[in-house]
């Protein structure tokens, strides 16, 4: 089984924890499990939808949709950046800031 670490940074956490509030069985854990052992075979993501494939006792095709930002929300997020050099430096270093 490979040693893969979940949630290494502090948004990989938080993203982590706010699925745990969503899962209604026991898929995050099992998801977890498949993914050490190799069961996802295939992942594909294209804008705002991941696609898998997982193999485990079946197989699986998994889809993830993500909504998209309106265009409203886009420019209130670009004017939150543009106005805050704390943003931008880390954004420009390639981090996500808290």
């Amino acid at each position: 089984m490979s040693k893969i670490k979940f949630g290494r940074t502090w948004w990989g956490k938080k993203w982590l924890n706010a699925l745990k509030y969503i899962d209604y069985s026991n898929r995050l854990p099992r998801g977890k499990r498949y993914a050490k052992n190799g069961s996802v075979k295939t992942i594909d993501i294209k804008k705002n939808v991941i696609k898998s494939v997982v193999v485990g006792r079946r197989k699986y095709d998994v889809k993830i949709e993500i909504p998209l930002f309106t265009d409203k929300e886009v420019n209130k997020i670009k004017n939150i950046i543009k106005s805050n050099s704390y943003y931008q430096s880390h954004l420009f270093a390639k981090k996500m800031p808290e």
